[in-house]
């Protein structure tokens, strides 16, 4: 095996990208088990950080406009890894 569990790394901003669906490919191809993370959510228009903050709080606490670009980007995230055969979803 590759490794005994992998973390693939996306980008919130830019979803799928070439270099993350070849990391994809092969930890699916070598049977890794793996979880996604979605970084770069800070950098979202008008975030609003704090330090020392879980995600949910975070989240909470930002004006609608910011949660609203969260779930579309995430949506965006999910259906191209749906369209690649993976069902997943936010584990918080």
């Amino acid at each position: 095996s590759l490794a005994d569990l992998a973390i693939l790394v996306i980008d919130i901003m830019h979803g799928l990208e070439p270099q993350t669906v070849e990391s994809l490919e092969l930890l699916k191809k070598r049977k890794c088990p793996f979880i996604i993370a979605l970084n770069k959510i800070d950098i979202l228009y008008k975030w609003n950080s704090k330090t020392y903050t879980g995600i949910q709080d975070a989240l909470g606490r930002q004006e609608e406009s910011v949660r609203e670009e969260f779930r579309t980007r995430f949506n965006n995230v999910v259906l191209q890894l749906n369209e690649r055969g993976l069902n997943c979803n936010l584990y918080w």
